[in-house]
């Protein structure tokens, strides 16, 4: 029997390869990605179902293979394309089912546990839009981009101690909504029976992290980007009665964080 679960939190970018040496697909580094990350329960971010950009893919199913994950879900925050010219439709499904739809982007949940029951939060974003530079035909561009609804995925699973619930999230890009969102997952939390474990790239430096949650998260470890971290944007953060153990960071074969993984047990 298990005594601990190991978890951890993976932005894969859509299956973009980031390393100097890949040759790979966006499928091949997201079924390799799922094997890269050595956890019980992990959150993805940023992937897409049945969506015409990345060829009508099912990039969490990708992840899920490639890893042997027992169970998974995903979280669809929007129909359509994120980024410039919000083209895109709100997700609001209350239930966490088996059935995505298509064209749909947002983040997904994995476990190789079997899972007892699954949640859903959504969360609201801003009608602001933020100035983001890309490359496009080699050249930077500044366009301004939309921000998007966000989502929050619970997975309670048997930790052999009791059960807990592992809640995965990628929160929104402007401040003051990530602290907005990041306090509603709080209140969220608060109301379940089992002890929790937040696993999220929660796109705000630890300080705030720290004020907003009101307690400490341990030593900086910097995520972003994966090229050189100096910014730590990604999180695992447990509740009172859990304890965080072994925390490290790992490079993904895919996407542009740091991958965040640790084994969560019970205070002793």
């Amino acid at each position: 029997m298990v005594s601990s679960v190991r978890v951890a939190i993976a932005n894969v970018q859509g299956g973009r390869g980031t390393r100097a040496d890949s040759r790979l697909s966006s499928d091949e580094n997201l079924t390799l990605a799922g094997a890269e990350v050595s956890a019980d329960v992990v959150c993805f971010a940023e992937i897409d179902h049945d969506h015409p950009r990345s060829n009508h893919l099912d990039h969490l199913e990708l992840l899920r293979n490639g890893g042997g994950f027992l169970e998974s879900r995903f979280g669809a925050t929007l129909i359509g394309d994120p980024g410039p010219g919000r083209r895109w439709q709100a997700v609001n499904d209350s239930e966490v089912t088996e059935h995505a739809p298509a064209h749909a982007y947002g983040i997904g949940m994995a476990s190789r546990l079997p899972v007892l029951k699954w949640r859903r939060l959504n969360l609201v974003g801003s009608r602001l839009s933020l100035p983001m530079a890309f490359v496009v035909d080699g050249k930077a561009r500044v366009f301004p981009i939309p921000d998007e609804p966000r989502v929050a995925l619970a997975a309670t699973v048997d930790a052999g101690f009791g059960p807990i619930t592992v809640i995965g999230t990628h929160l929104s890009f402007i401040p003051s909504t990530a602290l907005r969102q990041l306090r509603r997952i709080a209140q969220w939390a608060g109301s379940f029976d089992e002890p929790h474990v937040l696993v999220g790239d929660l796109n705000l430096p630890p300080r705030l992290v720290r004020t907003m949650l009101k307690q400490p998260l341990g030593n900086f470890m910097p995520t972003y980007p994966t090229s050189k971290p100096k910014a730590q944007l990604d999180y695992v953060i447990a509740s009172s009665t859990l304890s965080v153990t072994e925390l490290s960071t790992s490079h993904l074969i895919a996407g542009d964080h740091l991958s965040v993984s640790a084994t969560v047990s019970a205070v002793s």
